[in-house]
């Protein structure tokens, strides 16, 4: 029997290794490169400080992903709201017990590291509305009724991510959290209503925004009003 198990746990392995997806894979990792290779040339041909952090963390990132991708689909999903919620605490744990650096409090120091909450909560999102939609059925989906989970799951970490203060994070937060809306396959009157509410409200935002903020849009519309 342990000879029997054994050859399915190779062959699980086998196929695993074989159905991942390289060219992402590879894509990923050349990009990291990419960012090791810049970073050495900003340090004046030098690894330390900056390229051989970022190397630690691209072979780190690579392995965690490569772990993650022989998890059982099963677990992911039956984990997904549990991810959501614990990277939804520490959102809330920002704001209590947050570092402050240059006017916005964004990391939660935990010895060893600062993390950033933030960054994961984009895939705590994708994991908590794709498990949503796995388990709903097509013709609900656009049902006004099943749309306020999905939308609260969205809302929630997009607010506390904008008080950080941190307007890039939040507008790619929401964006992936659309995207899965419309690829689930809610009714496009939604978008257009919304599209039109944000239209609206473009006057009223904007004066919310912060001076930095604004000359980000500002800069990013028109590259010119900073050539360096």
């Amino acid at each position: 029997m342990t000879f029997i198990r054994n050859q399915q746990f190779q062959q699980n392995y086998t196929d695993t290794i074989r159905e991942l997806h390289w060219p992402l894979i590879i894509v990923v990792t050349l990009l990291g490169l990419i960012g090791v290779a810049t970073l050495y040339s900003v340090a004046g041909g030098a690894f330390d400080p900056w390229a051989v952090r970022h190397a630690i963390r691209l072979v780190a990132g690579i392995g965690l992903m490569m772990a993650i991708a022989f998890l059982d689909m099963r677990v992911i999903y039956s984990a997904a709201y549990f991810v959501y919620g614990g990277l939804l605490a520490l959102l809330v744990g920002v704001e209590l017990f947050g570092d402050k650096s240059m006017g916005a409090q964004r990391w939660l120091d935990i010895g060893f590291i600062r993390l950033q909450p933030s960054e994961f909560m984009r895939l705590g999102l994708v994991l908590a509305l794709a498990r949503y939609y796995q388990s709903s059925h097509f013709d609900d989906i656009s049902a006004p009724q099943k749309l306020v989970f999905p939308v609260l799951l969205i809302l929630a970490p997009a607010a506390l991510i904008y008080y950080q203060p941190d307007l890039g994070t939040t507008l790619m937060l929401a964006g992936v959290g659309i995207t899965i809306l419309f690829l689930a396959g809610v009714h496009w009157r939604y978008f257009a209503a919304a599209g039109t509410l944000m239209l609206v409200s473009v006057p009223f935002v904007w004066q919310s925004l912060r001076p930095y903020q604004q000359e980000r849009v500002l800069v990013f519309l028109d590259p010119e009003r900073d050539p360096l």
